[in-house]
């Protein structure tokens, strides 16, 4: 069972905090040709159980980013849509109450991701990655 304060604080932090601070910095954004990298999640492409919430959320990102994208098509701007599967941040166990660690699964680490958006945000401005799904390698 899913309550309206669990989706209000799931929507707050994940969709409308990026879209409120891409609002509040929309001309500078413009002005200076900033890009935009929205961190959306795997899960935005597909269901998962018992988080169907989140998987909304990240879903309702990759949406923002497409709107984005339109919007800036004229322009110098490039936005990605950044969506990286289970990577070591203690945010799945807080979750999910599971630590896949113990049991060996070899999750990504953010200083990884880090640099993948730096090397995409480090590629020609006529070069745009739309959206970008990011897989762990399993062994």
């Amino acid at each position: 069972k899913i309550t309206e304060d669990e989706i209000k604080r799931t929507m707050e932090s994940n969709l409308n905090s990026q879209i409120m601070l891409t609002s509040e910095l929309i001309d500078t954004i413009k002005r200076d040709e900033t890009d935009i990298v929205n961190i959306s999640s795997r899960i935005g492409f597909v269901g998962s159980i018992d988080l169907a919430v989140y998987g909304a959320s990240k879903w309702a990102v990759r949406g923002f980013s497409e709107s984005l994208q339109a919007e800036f098509k004229d322009l110098a701007n490039r936005v990605i849509s950044f969506c990286p599967g289970g990577f070591d941040t203690g945010l799945f166990v807080k979750a999910t109450n599971h630590d896949p660690t113990k049991d060996g699964t070899d999750w990504m680490k953010p200083r990884d991701l880090a640099l993948l958006i730096k090397q995409l945000l480090d590629l020609p401005k006529n070069i745009e990655v739309s959206e970008i799904l990011i897989n762990r390698k399993k062994k």
